[in-house]
């Protein structure tokens, strides 16, 4: 159950502060109610799962994490229940807590399985040096029975600190193949079908638009240098684009040496500006053997279609940015063009 609350998934905030020390709580006390009859445990090891909470989300989570099963212990009344809730839940909270690292909160970093090594065996010491303070002797029976715990301890955090690094490779292992899937390849921007599934949501906000993106004589630039500086103009392109666009927008390669950006305003203003930057961003941008292009430097033309309606599917505002961008590249290149000037024309 202890590890079952660290492989929940939820919301940040929810899973940290409720979720987890919850689970966890519940989980020593199952332990502290059905205890192992007739032995010398720690606490029946109701510590464990204290002890992975605390190192997977530091100390506050763990401290949370003691109060059901410190609430048991007190209102049962147990004999040396204090000195159970001082050894067996806050020390083992403090303790796990001092390997804890802010990246093993996420699933990108594993967990050292040492450090499950390491904690058990400062928890032994800890045992050992209490029951010394008490007897200033240690009985071999007794000292048996530590050690069997601090091995049993020991192999009981190594492996489930193996399962949450399993379960993170795993989960590592399809992030990548979703990122595959919806990243193009050679920019690393969204690919086509990555930006329609977006687009297809957005189309019934009737402040959207369309931007359809082409370099300028790319064919003279991959015909006279060849295809893998085409294939780096390519990526360049696309990066001074991602970072010109707002924030809020959302770009992808469209196919070939065309890109297209989704941007939600309607404001005939606000795309001129964004059109603008986009076309004087790459202009001005150094690109190496921008000399063999007319002009000896890349530039773009875009083409833009603004929703009028929230019926407008998102293929009709392709076709018509699509349309206008044909008008940029028929009238000089370098420039802009709306969809309602062609109309208008």
């Amino acid at each position: 159950m202890g590890y079952f609350s660290i492989r929940i998934q939820t919301k940040v905030e929810f899973y940290e502060k409720i979720a987890i020390p919850l689970l966890t709580g519940i989980s020593s006390l199952l332990v502290l109610i059905e205890p192992n009859a007739g032995s010398h445990f720690w606490g029946d090891f109701c510590f464990i799962p204290i002890l992975l909470a605390g190192l997977r989300y530091g100390l506050p989570c763990s401290l949370l994490s003691t109060l059901i099963p410190a609430a048991y212990l007190l209102i049962v009344g147990e004999t040396g229940w204090l000195q159970m809730i001082i050894l067996d839940l806050l020390i083992p909270a403090g303790i796990s807590a001092i390997f804890y690292k802010p990246t093993y909160r996420g699933r990108y970093v594993s967990i050292p399985l040492r450090n499950g090594v390491i904690i058990s065996v400062l928890f032994f010491m800890i045992h050992v040096a209490n029951q010394f303070a008490s007897d200033w002797k240690i009985h071999f029976d007794l000292l048996s029975d530590m050690l069997f715990q601090f091995c049993f301890v020991a192999a009981t955090l190594s492996v489930l600190i193996g399962m949450i690094n399993d379960d993170s490779r795993s989960w590592m292992t399809r992030r990548k193949l979703e990122m595959q899937a919806n990243q193009d390849g050679l920019t690393k921007l969204p690919n086509l079908r990555s930006f329609m599934n977006i687009a297809r949501n957005a189309v019934w906000d009737d402040t959207m638009s369309i931007l359809m993106i082409d370099i300028d004589n790319f064919k003279n630039y991959n015909d006279t240098l060849g295809h893998l500086q085409g294939d780096v103009l390519l990526r360049e392109v696309g990066y001074v684009l991602k970072n010109a666009i707002g924030s809020k927008d959302y770009i992808a390669r469209y196919g070939g040496e065309e890109f297209i950006v989704l941007c939600h305003t309607r404001d005939n203003g606000a795309l001129r500006k964004l059109a603008g930057n986009l076309c004087s961003s790459v202009s001005n941008q150094p690109f190496p053997h921008r000399e063999v292009q007319p002009g000896q430097c890349i530039t773009i033309s875009v083409g833009i279609s603004a929703s009028c309606s929230s019926a407008l599917e998102i293929q009709d505002l392709i076709a018509e940015a699509d349309a206008a961008l044909y008008l940029s590249k028929t009238t000089g290149k370098n420039k802009y063009s709306f969809y309602t000037e062609l109309s208008s024309a």
